[in-house]
């Protein structure tokens, strides 16, 4: 289910990724990675459980030691407007 595409938003740019694809932030020009991110356009008919920590598995690599905090949170626009 769902078109297996998103958005990975940063800084007020945007990129398409596909599922499965690597996106690494240094190579899209932000050289010493980024503070926070936010992942857009997940296909509401993948029908994914936001309370399931496995509905959307992310892989992240960091680049120096630090403070990691996660949060996710589901938004659904009423298509209805």
């Amino acid at each position: 289910m769902g078109n297996n595409k998103f958005v990975v938003a940063v800084r007020h740019k945007a990129f398409a990724v596909n599922a499965g694809q690597l996106f690494d932030f240094r190579e899209h020009g932000f050289k010493k990675g980024v503070k926070s991110f936010r992942v857009a356009c997940i296909d509401p008919a993948a029908r994914l459980d936001p309370v399931n920590s496995l509905a959307f598995p992310t892989e992240l690599t960091f680049v120096e030691a630090g403070i990691y905090r996660h949060a996710a949170a589901a938004r659904h626009r009423d298509r209805r407007r």
